[in-house]
């Protein structure tokens, strides 16, 4: 059965970058289903802590928002760097066991954490777990969508391009 209705939204997001050892490693999230309606036992992983830009809210904000709210942390925001995934889903309104069809718009930046706040990540309910991946290889995680991966190339170009640069910012600006 199709859905009844389509629902449209923009959310803001962070791509968590980790300096480790000169390897950056990116945060990777598994779903909590429960909350999408899906199978349990399905994993889901996730590219960065994200949520819905609310009214009057700007971007950066949704960001440090949604990052401290589902991660714990507060890290350093690269400014020089955004880009913008769309894609739609799937989802039962659970009063009426309906579904619909949702389009999000996702505004990404670059969110650098340090090896000591990386230790301090405490997930909220919507995610079960996490891991700290080297950047290419979170490439090979089978359950991120065509436009998730696009975001971690294009991250990877940025991080290639910009590496001088970064490393500095990053010893500068994080504790």
């Amino acid at each position: 059965m199709p859905p009844t209705q389509t629902n449209v939204s923009v959310s803001a997001g962070a791509i968590v970058i980790n300096m480790h050892n000169g390897i950056p490693r990116m945060l990777l999230m598994v779903q909590n289903n429960k909350r999408y309606g899906r199978p349990e036992n399905e994993i889901v992983w996730d590219i960065g802590p994200k949520g819905r830009i609310e009214k009057g809210e700007r971007v950066i904000n949704t960001i440090r928002r949604e990052t401290k709210e589902e991660v714990g942390i507060s890290p350093v925001i690269d400014h020089n760097f955004r880009i913008a995934s769309r894609f739609k889903f799937e989802a039962v309104d659970s009063a009426t066991n309906k579904k619909y069809l949702v389009r999000r718009k996702v505004i990404y930046v670059i969110a650098y954490a340090s090896d000591d706040m990386v230790k301090d990540i405490r997930l909220s309910p919507e995610h079960l777990r996490y891991k700290l991946v080297p950047v290419r290889q979170a490439l090979e995680q089978k359950s991120l969508k065509r436009g998730q991966k696009k975001v971690i190339r294009e991250v990877l170009k940025y991080l290639k391009k910009n590496s001088a640069s970064i490393q500095s910012k990053i010893s500068t600006r994080l504790p």
